[in-house]
């Protein structure tokens, strides 16, 4: 039972599209920080002309569904009395990462 109060547990919400914003781009830039200085999956035997440049195309991979995503939580957010909880915060960043 301490899961399911956990999860029905009342947190802030980001309403601020600058924060978004500030957060889309934080994340992709640490993807692309990981694939370009990392170098995970083999990318170290990647070999291409632009091959930073094409590694860094997977940021905007994660930026535009941070955008997306917020569109569909301001409305859930406001159709439930302005109150978010846990579970929708857990819902809302596995849909974000279910299709990246």
């Amino acid at each position: 039972m301490k899961v399911l109060s956990w999860l029905n547990k009342r947190i802030s919400y980001t309403r601020s599209w600058r924060q978004t914003i500030i957060i889309g781009l934080t994340m992709a830039a640490l993807l692309v920080f990981v694939l370009v200085f990392l170098e995970p999956f083999d990318t170290y035997y990647f070999e291409a002309p632009n091959k930073n440049l094409l590694l860094a195309g997977y940021g905007p991979f994660i930026f535009f569904p941070v955008l997306l995503v917020h569109i569909f939580t301001g409305w859930v957010y406001r159709t439930q009395a302005q109150k978010w909880f846990v579970w929708n915060e857990v819902i809302f960043v596995t849909c974000l990462f279910y299709r990246t």
